[in-house]
């Protein structure tokens, strides 16, 4: 069996790989129903409707997660203490929160990691 392409994917054992145009989305996440949101490599945040279509929402982040509520959080582009601009999805555009972050994550509730490597939870309160 041979394989195509590089890296540990690539193996004896792995099914064929083949390489592929490098790809425009930076970081995605999936809404809890399954429809996934993406930041590209532009900085626009796109989501796929329920029909297959992609909808550009308003502003641009470097990263995005989605709670398991549903709620949508966007690491934006502005510096700001702590890293960069932080902002929540209100169904109509990105509302700013408190603090900044350099990186996200979602379960019930959005974890922050701070340019200091400091780890914050959401407590909803500001």
């Amino acid at each position: 069996m041979t394989s195509q392409g590089t890296g540990p994917a690539a193996s004896a054992t792995a099914p064929p790989f083949t390489r592929r145009q490098p790809c425009p989305v930076q970081r995605w996440t999936e809404y809890p129903q399954g429809n996934p949101w993406v930041v590209n490599d532009r900085g626009e945040v796109l989501r796929r409707n329920r029909n297959g279509t992609w909808q550009r929402l308003a502003g641009r982040g470097t990263a995005v997660t989605i709670a398991t509520n549903g709620t949508a959080w966007l690491i934006g582009r502005d510096r700001v203490p702590g890293g960069y601009s932080v902002h929540r999805w209100t169904g109509q555009g990105w509302r700013r929160v408190n603090g900044g972050a350099v990186a996200l994550a979602a379960g019930p509730v959005p974890w922050l990691v701070n340019s200091d490597g400091q780890i914050y939870v959401w407590t909803g309160k500001r």
